[in-house]
């Protein structure tokens, strides 16, 4: 900071916007602004352990955001007024946009599958927050039934989470025969192209990307009625919602786009048709030039 004395200052992701809304407050920073990506794990536990971080996280929002020149940007409705209500912010000083987007130009979506076996893609961060449990065990309720399945996952263990796996817990998940797991992937271009449809049953979301991708490929998304999430999909129109935590819904819903491929295209149509007006890049990077001008 001292170094390029920045004339605005933007961040993302909690270690950012407090380490750096920090600094900011400190050296008098022109401008800082603090994208809130979502709650995070921190705020998902209630021991008392945690109770005690969330106050600390808490009071440092509070005098971070006690700034003027500070500007707290959200890309869901339901995190603004999740801090607005706490008292962290001055609802003056918020706006939102959702995250940054996709470039629907360079994406040509693919409609129907045609697999021997359905095809279902989970890509992210894997930690129990995320609701891999609940779609595993959904699965496999399925393929007990109907052995032509197979689960996808992509993404690496996050160690560091509290809410991950321990390696034991993911070795005996990850073991089952319908699971196939892709570690980390740069280039999710292949995996949106064949599969059938996505999954993503997570607790809390800020805004998340696979979904937005998942869209752009016309794939239709079962996702949980939480932030973030219902922000981009609508219940039977682009993609299903399910309660959170809840495995036999998740199977029901699961089941019913196995079953009916038709919905799977009509949905996908409407997923691709969603991304394109309201989560194209070039219409979400200019909301972020206007901002800094």
């Amino acid at each position: 900071m001292r170094k390029i004395k920045p004339d605005i200052y933007h961040a993302f992701t909690i270690k950012m916007v407090i380490y750096g809304g920090i600094c900011c407050r400190i050296l008098r920073v022109k401008k800082y602004i603090l994208t809130i990506t979502g709650l995070g794990s921190l705020f998902l536990n209630d021991s008392p352990h945690f109770l005690k971080l969330q106050k600390l996280v808490g009071f440092l929002y509070r005098w971070i955001f006690a700034s003027k020149k500070s500007v707290a940007l959200f890309q869901n409705e339901e995190d603004k007024k999740y801090f607005e209500k706490k008292n962290w912010i001055d609802p003056k000083r918020t706006l939102i946009i959702p995250g940054t987007g996709v470039d629907c130009s360079k994406i040509v979506p693919s409609y129907s599958t045609r697999n021997e076996k359905t095809q279902i893609l989970y890509a992210g961060r894997i930690m129990k927050d995320k609701g891999i449990t609940e779609l595993i065990n959904a699965c496999e309720n399925i393929f007990q039934k109907n052995d032509k399945l197979v689960l996808n996952i992509c993404g690496e263990l996050d160690i560091d989470n509290p809410s991950r796996y321990s390696d034991e817990e993911w070795k005996k998940l990850s073991s089952l025969p319908f699971v196939k797991c892709h570690g980390f992937q740069s280039n999710m271009k292949s995996f949106f192209e064949r599969t059938d449809f996505v999954c993503l049953p997570s607790y809390r979301e800020g805004l998340p990307l696979f979904l937005i991708e998942a869209g752009a490929y016309g794939k239709v998304a079962i996702t949980t009625d939480v932030p973030g999430c219902n922000s981009i999909i609508e219940n039977n129109v682009n993609g299903l919602i399910v309660k959170v935590k809840d495995s036999s819904a998740l199977q029901l819903a699961i089941e019913a786009l196995i079953e009916q491929p038709e919905l799977r295209y009509k949905m996908g149509m409407k997923a691709r048709k969603k991304i394109e007006n309201e989560y194209d890049s070039h219409i979400l990077l200019n909301k972020y030039l206007d901002m800094y001008k």
